[in-house]
């Protein structure tokens, strides 16, 4: 595995092993998708935190009110998992491109 924090910070370095070892991998294409992946990341967190949120307050209500929270998560539920799902497959690709960059010369 590769520092993700040195990439990150030197990429020139990165693009420069690519390139003396002739691999078929961008390291610009990588850190999109690292950027990617990561504000993802933070969009599902930020869902996950309002669906336990409003599930906790959801016991609290009464009548017309709780059926209307509950159809909302339901709809808010089908979003997450979505959301989750897009991740996984951006988490995927980067872990697939992390295999494919290598290590540079120390």
């Amino acid at each position: 595995m590769i520092d993700l924090d040195a990439i990150r910070a030197n990429p020139k370095v990165y693009e420069k092993a690519v390139k003396d070892k002739f691999l078929d991998v961008s390291v610009k294409d990588f850190l999109k998708l690292d950027e990617d992946r990561k504000s993802k990341l933070v969009k599902v967190e930020e869902m996950r935190a309002k669906k336990n949120e409003v599930s906790k307050k959801i016991p609290t209500l009464k009548g017309a009110e709780k059926e209307k929270k509950l159809a909302e998560m339901k709809t808010f539920s089908d979003d997450l998992k979505t959301e989750e799902a897009a991740l996984n497959s951006i988490e995927e690709n980067w872990k697939a491109m992390q295999l494919d960059l290598p290590q540079i010369p120390l």
